[in-house]
């Protein structure tokens, strides 16, 4: 089972939503993911789970996956294709 939690969400001006958040499990390390809707979605649905960044290794000194951050900038970018390390 996978956990996700400190979700941040942001919506720009014409009502589309992103909510990022970290992702993480026993079977698994922790990872950064998003999904979100476009005003054209159905109510009350959330596209498919989209991975910004996948941790690949436990670390104490540098940890990933602990906060996430979402903007109307960081929506624009996300939703265009451009890596998250743009």
């Amino acid at each position: 089972m996978h956990h996700r939690w400190m979700g941040s969400v942001a919506m720009d001006k014409v009502g589309n939503i992103d909510v990022g958040y970290s992702v993480s499990g026993s079977t698994m390390y922790p990872a950064i993911r998003y999904t979100g809707r476009q005003t054209t979605d159905p109510i009350g649905t959330l596209q498919s789970e989209v991975s910004v960044v996948e941790g690949n290794a436990r670390s104490k000194s540098q940890p990933m996956g602990d906060y996430t951050r979402m903007s109307a900038i960081l929506l624009t970018i996300a939703r265009s294709g451009i890596p998250a390390s743009t």
